[in-house]
C-alpha cells in the first residue's frame, strides 16, 4: 500500500467514526427528547386528572344509577316457581356470555375474513371450551369462599357456576353430536369410550338437579353432584389426547386453582377474625348417621369490638343437622365434641357510612341483623361511625322478640338512642303494642314504601348539638342504606320501592343469607 492509499484510508476511517459519532448523538438526543416529552405529557395528565376528578365523580354517579335503576334492579322476568328473577343486567351478559361461547364455535377467523366452520370442526371447537367452562366450575370446594376471595355475593357466584355448567352441558352434547357425525363409534378406542362415559355422567348429573332429588336429600344430591363433577374431570383427561400438551392444559390449570383454593381456605381458619353479618359452616359428624355427609351455614349473632371468645349461633330447625341439633338440645344429650367449620365467610356491610339505616327482615332474617345492630350501636356511642338512625322493620307470623333483647341493651346513650324497631305481627288483629321504650308491635304486614320514604327523609334522625350547624341544620348530608334478609315477597317489593329513590344517596343490598 501506497503512503497516498493510507492517509485516504485513514481518511475515511476518521469520516466514518465522525458520521457514527454524529448518529450516536442524534439517537441520544432523540432519545432524551422522548423521555423528556413522555414525563411533560404524564405530568399534564396527571394534573388534568386531579382537575377533572371532581368532574368525574358526578359522572360516574350517574352512569351507576341508571345502570342500577334500569338494569341491575328492573326484571325482565318476575319469579315464578320454576324460572326467575331475570334482571336486564343478568339477561345482558348472559347473552353476552351465550354470543362469545357461539362465535367461537360457529366462525372461524383467517386472513380472508370470518367464515362459518363446519359441523365436525364445530364439534372439535366445542370440546375445546368445554375445558375452558370448566375452570369456573371446580375453582374451589366452597362457593362461600370463593366468593370471599374473589369479593362477591355468594348468589354470584352461584349463578356464574349455574351458567357455565349449561354452557357446559351444551358443549358437550354438541361435542358428542359431531363424534358420531363423523362415523361410528368404535368402544374399543380409548377416546369413543370416555366419550359415551363422558356424556352419561352428564345425562345422570342433570337428572339429579330436578327438584325431586334435590329436595328429597339436599346432603345426598350435594354429594353425589361433587362426585360426578371429579369424575368428570377425570373422564375428560381421559378424553383428550394424551400425545398433545396443549389440550390437557386447561385441566391442569382447572386441577391447580381447585388445590391452590382449597389450600387457601384452609389456611384462612387459622387467624379467625369474626366481623358483623359473617357466617360460618358447621360439620358436626356425631350428631347423627347422616351428619357426615352434612355441612350447613349458620349466621354469628354474637359481635364484640375486643377478641370474641364465643360464636353465638341463631339455628332455625328444619330438617336433618337442625332438626337433630334440636333434639339433642332439648333431650340434654352429650355428643362429641368435635366441631369443624370453615369460614368466617361473607363480607361484613359498612352500614356505618349511611347517616340511615334501615334493615328489614322477615322470620329468621333476622339472625342477618343481630351482629350488625351490636355494631352500629357501639359504633355510635364512640362516634366511630356516621349513622345517626337505625331502623330495624321485622315481619313475623308471631309474637316474638327476645333476641332483640341484648341490642336494646346496648343503645343506652340519654340523648342518643339510634334504635327503632317496628315488629309487623302478620297474625295478630290487635292495635298497636309497645314494648320496651323504643320497639313497638302492628299487625298486618308492613307497609314498605311508607317506611322507606319516612327514613329517607332525615325527619327521625337525632343529632347532637356538636352536628348542628350555625344555622341549625345538619352538618351531615342524608344518605341511607336499606338491607335485606327475608322472603321472597318482601324482596321483591322493597327492591321496587327502592329502584324509584336510587338517585338519592341510596345503597340497596340482598344479604347472604336469606330465609326460605
Amino acid at each position: 500500500m501506497s503512503v497516498l492509499e493510507g492517509v485516504k484510508a485513514g481518511v475515511k476511517r476518521s469520516f466514518s467514526t465522525i458520521t457514527a459519532f454524529k448518529t450516536t448523538s442524534r439517537s441520544s438526543s432523540k432519545d432524551t427528547i422522548q423521555i423528556y416529552t413522555i414525563a411533560v405529557g404524564g405530568t399534564l395528565c396527571i394534573f388534568a386528572f386531579v382537575n377533572l376528578l371532581p368532574l368525574l365523580i358526578p359522572l360516574v354517579t350517574r352512569v351507576s344509577n341508571f345502570v342500577s335503576k334500569h338494569f341491575r334492579y328492573s326484571y325482565i322476568l318476575h319469579r315464578h316457581r320454576i324460572l326467575g328473577p331475570w334482571t336486564r343486567a343478568g339477561v345482558v351478559i348472559q347473552l353476552a356470555y351465550l354470543v362469545i361461547n357461539l362465535f367461537y364455535v360457529f366462525v372461524v377467523l383467517s386472513w380472508d375474513g370470518l367464515k362459518a366452520a363446519n359441523f365436525s370442526d364445530a364439534g372439535r371447537r366445542a370440546g375445546t371450551l368445554v375445558e375452558v367452562n370448566m375452570i369456573p366450575l371446580l375453582a374451589g370446594p366452597h362457593f362461600a369462599f370463593l366468593a370471599d376471595l374473589l369479593r362477591l355475593l355468594l348468589k354470584t357466584i352461584r349463578g356464574v357456576h349455574r351458567s357455565a355448567g349449561w354452557m357446559t352441558a351444551a358443549l358437550v352434547f354438541l361435542h358428542s353430536m359431531a363424534v358420531a357425525f363423523d362415523g361410528p363409534l368404535l368402544i374399543d378406542v380409548s377416546q369413543n369410550l370416555f366419550t359415551v362415559i363422558g356424556a352419561s355422567l352428564l345425562c345422570l348429573l342433570l337428572v339429579l338437579l330436578l327438584p325431586l332429588f334435590r329436595k328429597l336429600s339436599y346432603e345426598l344430591f350435594l354429594r353425589s353432584h361433587q362426585a360426578l363433577a371429579l369424575a368428570s374431570i377425570y373422564v375428560v383427561w381421559r378424553h383428550v389426547p394424551s400425545d398433545k400438551s396443549s389440550p390437557r392444559a386447561c385441566i391442569y390449570t382447572t386441577m391447580g386453582i381447585f388445590a391452590v383454593t382449597y389450600l387457601l381456605q384452609t389456611g384462612a381458619v387459622i387467624p379467625l377474625t369474626m366481623d358483623a353479618g359473617q357466617y360460618i359452616n358447621l360439620w358436626i359428624p356425631s350428631v347423627s348417621f347422616w351428619s357426615f355427609l352434612q355441612t350447613h351455614p349458620f349466621t354469628v349473632i354474637s359481635w364484640d369490638a375486643k377478641d370474641q371468645a364465643r360464636l353465638d349461633l341463631l339455628i332455625e330447625p328444619r330438617r336433618g343437622l337442625t332438626r337433630e341439633l334440636l333434639y339433642h338440645t332439648k333431650e340434654g344429650y352429650t355428643i362429641n365434641p368435635l366441631v369443624i367449620f370453615s369460614g368466617p365467610h361473607g363480607a361484613s356491610l359498612l352500614m356505618g357510612e349511611y347517616e340511615s339505616v334501615l334493615m328489614v327482615a322477615s322470620g329468621f332474617g333476622i339472625a342477618a341483623f343481630v351482629a350488625h345492630l351490636k355494631k352500629l350501636i357501639y359504633g355510635y356511642n364512640t362516634r366511630a361511625v356516621r349513622t345517626h338512625r337505625v331502623h330495624l322493620l321485622w315481619q313475623i307470623k308471631n309474637e316474638v322478640q327476645e333476641v332483640l333483647n341484648s341490642a336494646l341493651k346496648e343503645d343506652k346513650l340519654d340523648d342518643g338512642c339510634i334504635l327503632s324497631i317496628s315488629v309487623y305481627v302478620k297474625s295478630k288483629n290487635s292495635p298497636k303494642t309497645l314494648f320496651g321504650e323504643r320497639a313497638s308491635m302492628y299487625p298486618g304486614p308492613a307497609p314498605l314504601l311508607e317506611i322507606f320514604l319516612a327514613e329517607l327523609s332525615g325527619n327521625n334522625i337525632k343529632v347532637h348539638a356538636a352536628e348542628v350547624g350555625a344555622e341549625g341544620q345538619k352538618a351531615l348530608e342524608q344518605s341511607e342504606s336499606t338491607s335485606i334478609s327475608g322472603s321472597e315477597v318482601i324482596r321483591d317489593e322493597l327492591r321496587a320501592v327502592v329502584r324509584k329513590y336510587i338517585r338519592m344517596r341510596v345503597k340497596f343490598v340482598e344479604l347472604d343469607y336469606q330465609p326460605k
